[in-house]
């Protein structure tokens, strides 16, 4: 007589085991993309279609488009934006789970945000309203509440 090794309890813990993590929504790392570099503003960008990789970058023709404009999240959930002549800080929240990202009370911690570009001034205005993340090590986007406008950065090098 063959002796088997699969024991109904094996078979069982088994079962209960793939339906725990069959049940587990995957999750982003969002210490990893977030807070493990600064990031660079590369454009202002549309997309018909959220799940979509299809995307253009819209043509923003405003005093001020070829300065660079740097974001820095902190894992403590600050957060600094710098813009030509004037730097910002306020605080950030992101869920890996549903994307949902907000900004909460950004706010001029030096030079005078009245002195912005058109371009820097729409930046940070965009930059508040985002509502919803995608992105990974290599590019963030933060999206406008209709998920099809959204703001493109990369890595700072």
């Amino acid at each position: 007589m063959r002796h088997s090794s699969f024991h109904p309890l094996h078979i069982l813990v088994s079962l209960g085991l793939l339906l725990l993590f069959a049940c587990c929504e995957e999750s982003d790392n969002v210490e990893g993309i977030f807070s493990s570099h600064n990031w660079v503003f590369t454009g202002f960008c549309y997309t018909p279609n959220w799940d979509s990789n299809k995307s253009q970058r819209l043509d923003v023709s405003l005093e001020g488009y070829n300065k660079i404009h740097q974001l820095t999240f902190q894992s403590d959930g600050s957060l600094f934006v710098v813009v030509e002549g004037c730097k910002y800080s306020g605080t950030w929240s992101a869920d890996g789970v549903s994307h949902a990202f907000s900004i909460k009370d950004l706010h001029t911690s030096e030079g005078n945000h009245d002195k912005t570009s058109p371009y820097a001034q729409k930046f940070i205005d965009e930059l508040k309203a985002a509502t919803w993340y995608r992105g990974d090590l290599n590019y963030l986007q933060l999206f406008a509440p209709d998920k099809h406008y959204y703001l493109l950065f990369g890595p700072a090098e």
